[in-house]
């Protein structure tokens, strides 16, 4: 592991780690907000997910924490698949 950073801290997004978050990433929360009826902002600030670079040969990152779509600890990976 390279980066570890949390995207929320005292209930605020921090957007230079939200930035790192791949299109596909922010793709998979666009669909929960739809399916939960809940915004992405919402999504995230219940998720509260830790950023963490987990390969030196890319800069993406998995966001791991409790899923809002089941509420069980897992991770959103890069190319946008959610594994618990």
């Amino acid at each position: 592991m390279n980066y570890r950073a949390p995207i929320v801290v005292d209930d605020v997004i921090n957007d230079d780690v939200a930035n790192l978050l791949t299109d596909a990433q922010w793709r998979w929360f666009a669909i929960q907000s739809t399916r939960l009826n809940k915004s992405v902002r919402d999504l995230i600030l219940q998720m509260k997910p830790m950023v963490e670079q987990i390969n030196d040969e890319s800069n993406e990152v998995y966001l791991f924490g409790y899923l809002p779509n089941c509420n069980l600890y897992g991770c959103v990976r890069p190319d946008g698949s959610s594994h618990t």
